[in-house]
């Protein structure tokens, strides 16, 4: 069992980091900053090549090592593969400004 001690300690933690993410959110909003992770998958071309292969755009940044699927069909067609992610930072038309973390 914890200790109020460690209790305190850690609704400290949750407290802090739930302000944090609310700050960034307003952050962007106020500075309209809008953040993408664009998806590419490793896929083998016709020649029998295999390359990084540019595969769909997901609003914010994604966390996870895979994308999100949007639709029931993904998760059969996206298990199993190799993806790599891009974190960035769109423009006020919607085009790559920045791009901020490569992964």
């Amino acid at each position: 069992m914890k200790t109020w001690q460690q209790q305190t300690s850690e609704s400290e933690q949750v407290l802090k980091d739930f302000i944090q993410q609310k700050y960034k959110e307003a952050y962007n909003q106020i500075h309209g900053i809008k953040l993408a992770t664009l998806w590419y998958r490793w896929v083998k071309n016709d020649k029998g090549r295999w390359y990084w292969d540019f595969n769909h755009l997901e609003d914010g940044h994604c966390p996870n090592s895979v994308p999100t699927p949007k639709h029931i069909s993904h998760n059969q067609t996206w298990k199993g593969g190799k993806w790599a992610k891009s974190h960035v930072q769109l423009d006020d038309n919607n085009v790559v400004g920045h791009y901020l973390i490569f992964n």
